[in-house]
C-alpha cells in the first residue's frame, strides 16, 4: 500500500497518458488525501473543537524502516533499543521529529495536524515513541 494522493496517482500514471496538470482539479473529487478525510470525521465527531486535536496516535508498527528510525533515536539519546511509555518526546523543530515525521507510518498522522493549522491555532505539535509488548 502507498499514500500517494489522487493528484500524484494521476500525475504518474502511464496508460492513459497524464491529463494536463491544470485539468487535474476538475478530476478529482475536493477530499485530495487520507488526511483529508481523516480530518473530515474528526470534525464530524466533535464539531466546533476540532481545532483541539491534541493527539495522533500510530500502533503496531511493523515496518522495518520506521523501527530502524526509532532504535537509531532511542540508541541516540538514552543508549537502549526502544523505551515503554511515556517514552521520548521531541518538539516538531528537532531533527529527531522530523526524521520521525517521515518515517513510512508518520506521514499519515501529521497532514491533519499541518492541513488544518489554520484551525488548530498555533499550538506546535510533539512527536513521542515509545514501545510497547503486547503479550
Amino acid at each position: 500500500m502507498d499514500s500517494f494522493s489522487p493528484t500524484i496517482k494521476l500525475l504518474k500514471r502511464r496508460i492513459p497518458p497524464p491529463p494536463p496538470v491544470e485539468q487535474i482539479p476538475l478530476l478529482i473529487p475536493p477530499l485530495h488525501s487520507l488526511s483529508d478525510v481523516q480530518w473530515l470525521l474528526w470534525s464530524e465527531l466533535v464539531g466546533n473543537n476540532a481545532g483541539k486535536l491534541r493527539y495522533i496516535g500510530r500502533d503496531h508498527i511493523i515496518n522495518d524502516d520506521t523501527e530502524a528510525m526509532m532504535k537509531h533515536i532511542f540508541q541516540a539519546k538514552k543508549g537502549v533499543d526502544m523505551l515503554p511509555w511515556p517514552g521520548l518526546s521531541f518538539i516538531i523543530e528537532t531533527d529527531e521529529a522530523k526524521t520521525l515525521l517521515a518515517a513510512p507510518n508518520s506521514k499519515n498522522a501529521i497532514w491533519p495536524m499541518t492541513d488544518h493549522a489554520a484551525v488548530r491555532g498555533r499550538r506546535r505539535p510533539n512527536v513521542t515513541i515509545w514501545y510497547a509488548q503486547n503479550g
